[in-house]
């Protein structure tokens, strides 16, 4: 069974991110797993406003600390 993808973009610069529907919404690299990698992306993302953005967990168009405890509640989490 294929998997289906959307298209996301953090920055109007940056080149689209694929994100599968058989993956967790913090698994941000789609390794399989919610780890430090996952961590280090959404970090850099503090406290920026995106409209659509992987990394807004909670979807109100600013990456902050309510994602942060979102994330938080996931990692180490496989996608299993």
């Amino acid at each position: 069974m294929g998997s289906t993808f959307f298209r996301f973009c953090c920055v109007r610069s940056s080149p689209p991110i694929l994100i599968s529907l058989n993956t967790r919404p913090s698994d941000f690299d789609k390794d399989g797993i919610t780890n430090v990698s996952d961590l280090l992306s959404i970090v850099a993302l503090l406290n920026l406003s995106f409209s659509s953005c992987p990394q807004d967990l909670n979807n109100d168009e600013v990456v902050n600390i309510s994602d942060i405890l979102l994330f938080v509640a996931a990692f180490g989490l496989s996608c299993d």
